[in-house]
Formats: structure tokens, sequence, C-alpha cells
């Protein structure tokens, strides 16, 4: 947290035209520059999740070195800049493998990510089932709702 002061002074006039008093006003601001920069940084992440993840340009897009963005970060956000990438990047999975027009890989490469690459593992990490359980799963629900409303 920054803190500034700004100091500001105005006469008070007699009749006669002299100054009478000065009266001065202190005014505190406290700027939350850290959070403000974080906020930059999870903003970039936010639009940039297509992309492959790349801790320089956020920290550059930031204004903060690499490892004080990711202390800060993980201070603010409670997870690290890659964890919260990653979070956003499987939500993203997630979603383009309900489109069940699209196969797996195509889902995967929708969101600017590979198949075969470490995403895949980190979905079946993080969501407790591979991409095509899950996938398995979207389509017996759709079998049950129609089994339903049929």
């Amino acid at each position: 947290m920054l803190v500034y002061q700004d100091i500001t002074s105005f006469p008070l006039v007699a009749e006669d035209g002299t100054v009478a008093y000065v009266i001065t006003v202190f005014i505190t601001k406290r700027i939350y520059q850290l959070r403000l920069d974080i906020i930059t940084a999870k903003e970039y992440i936010d639009t940039h999740w297509m992309e492959d993840f790349d801790l320089d340009k956020i920290s550059n897009h930031a204004g903060l070195s690499r490892q004080h963005l990711t202390r800060l970060f993980k201070r603010f956000i409670g997870i690290t800049p890659y964890g919260y990438y990653q979070k956003i990047k499987l939500e993203k999975i997630r979603e383009a493998l309900e489109d069940l027009t699209l196969n797996i890989s195509e889902a995967f490469n929708s969101c600017g990510a590979d198949y075969s690459g470490g995403f895949a593992e980190d979905f079946k990490r993080k969501m407790g089932m591979t991409p095509s359980q899950y996938r398995k799963t979207l389509q017996s629900d759709v079998c049950d709702n129609k089994i339903q409303s049929g």
C-alpha cells in the first residue's frame, strides 16, 4: 500500500484585503497499487488464455518482476499465476467438451491445447476423470434426458 499526503492551503482574507488566517488541510490517500497490479495481471491472463503461458509477458504487462508477481498473485488471489491460467484453460476445455459435435482432440484444439499434451493429465487430475470419461458422462446425460422427455 502506498500512502500519499496532499496538503492544501487557502487564505481567509479580512475585510481590508489582508490575509487574516491560512487554513491548511492535510488529506491522506491510500493507494493499493499492489492490488491494482495483480488485477492487471489477472485481466491479462483472462484475455490471453488461448496463448501459451508466458510469465515474462504477464509480469511485463503488470510492471512487476516475475518473482514479485508470483508472490503477490499467490498472496492476493490464493494461487500462482500459472495455477490461475491452468484453472481458466481447464474450464474452457470442459466447456468445449460439452459441445458433442467436436471430437475430444478438436475440443482441446479449440482452446489452444493439445490433447496429447499436459492439459489432458491436468484435466484428469482436476476433474477426477479423463476427458473421454467426462464426455461419456455428458453423452449418457443427453440420452437420459431424451428418455425422460420422450
